[in-house]
């Protein structure tokens, strides 16, 4: 317990540092719940107020241990952090719950592992993907499968308003979108999960996957089921 303490204790003070020599504006939150009051490097306050508004602006809720690696190559284990699609960012806690916020852009890719229904399962985000529709390149994107084709889930969060017919209440909530691309060759392109789409981008091996496909049969909207038709795909 004190070695995994003195391991987070020191990921804080490296991850400070290789920021900073990025000169990355390491943010610092000086209180962590339903109101995010945020104050830049330089203690000055970032205007980002989510009070009053229903819902959360993270890809996950709850805070999860994992890696983070920036983009000058190095890479910090065990790290507490939540991902904030919202204002795309790392934020991540230290053994002290102290907060700090790293941006996207400085960010190349974060990881970690949950238990499902289907067992053990490794979650990867990643940036600097090909511009696309809603997605810009310095956001986070959900790596579903990986390889020759890859498919992947973009997440962003709009801030909607709505009316309450019965009591007349306006309320603000945080709402969440999601597209699907596949990734070849460098390029992204938009994905529609059904048969028809699947074969047709699988088309180099019609055959193979139209009898993969009549002998494993589920529903195309699960991405558990489209992440073996990849997996598959690409393995064989």
């Amino acid at each position: 317990m004190i070695l995994k303490l003195a391991c987070i204790l020191s990921f804080n003070v490296l991850l400070l540092n290789a920021v900073l020599a990025q000169t990355q504006p390491v943010r610092n939150i000086a209180r962590f719940d339903s109101q995010l009051t945020l104050t830049d490097f330089n203690g000055q306050p970032i205007n980002r107020n989510y009070n009053g508004l229903e819902g959360n602006p993270f890809a996950i809720d709850q805070y999860h241990f994992g890696e983070i690696e920036l983009k000058n190559g190095r890479k910090f284990n065990t790290v507490k952090f939540k991902i904030d699609i919202v204002a795309q960012e790392i934020v991540f806690l230290s053994p002290t719950n102290e907060a700090g916020g790293i941006a996207s852009d400085f960010v190349k890719s974060v990881s970690y592992y949950d238990t499902t229904d289907l067992g053990i399962k490794q979650y990867l985000f990643k940036t600097g993907l090909p511009p696309i529709d809603n997605y810009k390149s310095n956001m986070f994107c959900l790596v579903l499968v990986d390889g020759k084709i890859s498919l992947l889930k973009s997440m962003f969060k709009s801030i909607d308003t709505r009316k309450n017919y019965f009591t007349g209440e306006i309320v603000k909530e945080f709402r969440l979108y999601e597209d699907f691309y596949t990734f070849q060759n460098g390029t992204m392109t938009r994905f529609k999960r059904d048969k028809d789409n699947i074969l047709s981008v699988t088309s180099e091996k019609r055959a193979l996957m139209e009898k993969y496909l009549k002998e494993n049969k589920g529903n195309f909207k699960n991405e558990d089921y489209l992440a073996k038709i990849f997996t598959y795909y690409n393995n064989n």
